[in-house]
C-alpha cells in the first residue's frame, strides 16, 4: 500500500519466482505468500499494475493453486475466500487506469481473466474533458 507501481512490480515477480515451485514451499510459506500477494495486489488495485505485473501474479496464483496448501484443504472455504479476494483485486488493478470499454487478460496454467472496464469518466486525469476555448464551445455546465 502506497507503494510505487515499480516497487509493486519487483514484489510480484519476485515472488512469482519464489512460488514456481510450490512443493519446496511449506505449508506456513505457502499460507503466508497467499496472504502477502492478497495485500501487494490490493494495494495496487488504485494505482493499477502493468502487463508483466499482472502475468507474474497470476503464475503466482497458478503455483499456489498447485500447492499442497489447497490440495490438502479443499473445503477450506478461508483459503477460498482469500484467493477469490486477490483475484477481484487482481482484476481491478489491471484495470484501474484503463478508460471505459478497454480491458485487459491475462492467463496462467490454472488461471484465465479477463478484466474490462464498464465505466467511463471516472479517471481522474480530465480524459473526457472537453477542452476550453475550442470552436463552437463557450463554456461547461459544472
Amino acid at each position: 500500500t502506497g507503494s510505487s507501481t515499480e516497487a509493486t512490480s519487483q514484489v510480484l515477480s519476485t515472488m512469482s519466482t519464489i512460488t514456481g515451485d510450490p512443493a519446496s514451499l511449506s505449508s506456513d510459506s505457502q499460507t503466508g505468500a497467499l496472504g502477502l500477494l492478497g495485500n501487494v495486489v490490493g494495494g495496487a488495485s488504485e494505482n493499477g499494475i502493468d502487463p508483466d505485473a499482472a502475468a507474474s501474479t497470476a503464475s503466482t496464483v497458478s503455483s499456489l493453486l498447485d500447492a499442497s496448501l489447497f490440495a490438502t484443504n479443499e473445503t477450506d472455504t478461508g483459503l477460498g475466500g482469500q484467493m477469490a479476494g486477490t483475484v477481484g483485486s487482481l482484476a481491478g488493478a489491471m484495470i484501474a487506469k484503463a478508460y471505459g470499454g478497454q480491458s485487459q487478460s491475462v492467463s496462467s496454467a490454472n488461471m484465465e481473466l479477463t478484466a474490462t472496464r464498464t465505466d467511463c469518466g471516472t479517471r481522474g486525469d480530465g480524459a473526457f474533458g472537453v477542452p476550453s476555448g475550442g470552436p463552437g464551445v463557450s463554456s461547461m455546465p459544472e
